[in-house]
């Protein structure tokens, strides 16, 4: 394994073998597609300017992946940051690769890839990032679409299989963009990851048109609908998430098998849990549900979903569990009627960790505060 150093003000023309004589983002790009995978690929804080069209495919036919690692003053300065984003700057805090013509794009083909502490950013009506990638793992990357118009501004969209994210974010931010935040296929995890779209109207969050995922500890703001699944959304498991903002549902489901919502939190929603179409034709979806929170709620769970499994422990709040999440603080409140599940304490060093914990755990009559400490 070689070990290669990036920045945004090299001029071209260096080794790319050490901090003082690096590659330029060209100089990357034409490294990784022509060398071998296996290589990491230290990517310090700046922005990178995405001027064509590259999708990074490790040693041209291979498509094995590389390690690519951003840091902001040294090498590894990041890796034990997992956060939603939001307490980092694009381009001071972590590299971002900006795309400012509808022309451009950036994508990665291939395999075991690994991307860490990086940042993608679109302003016009092209995806930030095209993710086409399997069996990799994405930590503490975010992904974010400022345009408010046309049909491909995504913060991420992706055809792929069988990869980890964790501590990611999605972000669509301009209120007039109608697109999905995130488009991703089926056998993904995404833990710890923040779902954001600006437009409630006609936006959506994150569009799985695959199942056998799991989407575990993230959260979902804004949007129409903050997950919309497809007719092959089988075998998915929604768990200790919080859903905040959605006018017509948080999740929308169709009619498949294998569908489990557990221990999620269900704020300012229209539906709860729900099925496209709100039909007689989509009677029939089996779900486990059990253990959810709902807070002004207009309808829980949809009426078309099978009573045979009915939900279990549904816990309905008295007053409003969350700290402030219109300014996005999701922490639970004193003596809400529930605790605090998973995110984070499952997930070391997040930066601000008061602001994102998740849950609906329902404490039991009497027992006394839990306290999780470090």
């Amino acid at each position: 394994m070689t070990d290669y150093y990036v920045s945004a003000d090299a001029t071209g023309g260096g080794s790319g073998t050490s901090t003082g004589d690096p590659f330029d983002f060209d100089e990357m790009m034409s490294q990784i597609n022509s060398s071998s995978g296996g290589n990491k690929f230290h990517v310090k804080a700046g922005t990178y300017d995405v001027d064509g069209t590259y999708m990074i495919n490790a040693n041209g036919g291979n498509k094995v992946g590389a390690e690519i690692v951003g840091y902001k003053t040294s090498p590894g300065d990041l890796d034990s940051k997992i956060s939603t984003g939001s307490a980092q700057t694009f381009g001071t805090d972590l590299p971002v690769f900006q795309t400012t013509n509808a022309a451009n794009s950036f994508g990665i083909d291939g395999s075991f890839w690994s991307f860490r502490n990086l940042a993608f950013e679109s302003t016009v009506d092209q995806a930030a990032f095209y993710l086409r990638v399997f069996n990799s793992s994405l930590r503490n990357c975010h992904f974010r679409n400022t345009n408010g118009s046309g049909t491909s501004s995504w913060a991420c969209n992706a055809d792929n299989q069988r990869n980890t994210l964790m501590g990611c974010s999605f972000r669509n931010t301009n209120a007039a963009n109608a697109v999905f935040s995130a488009v991703f296929s089926s056998n993904n995890s995404f833990n710890s990851c923040y779902f954001e779209h600006a437009n409630t109207s006609s936006g959506n969050g994150l569009f799985q048109f695959g199942g056998w995922g799991t989407l575990a500890n993230c959260i979902f703001v804004g949007g129409v609908r903050g997950v919309y699944g497809n007719n092959s959304n089988t075998n998915t498991v929604y768990l200790n998430n919080t859903f905040y903002n959605q006018p017509t549902s948080a999740v929308q489901l169709r009619d498949n098998s294998g569908l489990a919502c557990i221990n999620n939190i269900f704020h300012t929603c229209g539906t709860g849990i729900d099925v496209l179409g709100q039909s007689a034709v989509y009677n029939g979806l089996i779900v486990a549900m059990e253990n959810n929170m709902y807070f002004n709620v207009t309808n829980p769970v949809s009426s078309y979903i099978n009573t045979l499994i009915p939900e279990r422990d549904r816990i309905t709040a008295s007053s409003d569990p969350l700290t402030n999440p219109a300014s996005g603080d999701f922490s639970l409140v004193d003596g809400a009627d529930g605790i605090g599940a998973a995110f984070p304490y499952q997930t070391p060093h997040v930066a601000n960790r008061q602001y994102i914990d998740t849950g609906a755990l329902q404490k039991e009559a009497g027992s006394s505060v839990i306290v999780i400490e470090d």
